[in-house]
């Protein structure tokens, strides 16, 4: 028997990569704070949404400008500089946020 155990995260995926225009885009994850089990867990289930998924890369200072990436961290400093611009922050991708490199 087939089921959609992450119907919810498919639906907001899929709606994150229409509105912000994804499709030709590559995504990259922030790999220096994976985070616990549960949080990889969240993060394999999210980059299998998106439409191209980069090989990851050690830390946000290696985004090259607009590049796209999952970062689980929530330090608010990150997002009050004007480098990077918070694109979603979603509760359904917690503790993941998407993030894109502006300058």
């Amino acid at each position: 028997m087939l089921t959609d155990r992450s119907r919810e995260l498919r639906i907001a995926g899929q709606e994150l990569i229409d509105r912000e225009k994804l499709q030709g885009n590559k995504i990259e994850v922030i790999k220096n704070n994976l985070g616990n089990q549960k949080s990889v867990s969240k993060i394999i289930k999210i980059s299998l949404l998106m439409p191209k998924i980069g090989n990851g890369i050690e830390k946000i200072e290696d985004l090259k400008m607009n590049e796209y990436a999952w970062i689980n961290k929530s330090n608010n400093k990150l997002f009050n500089n004007d480098h990077y611009l918070l694109i979603n922050d979603s509760e359904i991708f917690f503790p993941w946020k998407l993030i894109k490199r502006i300058k």
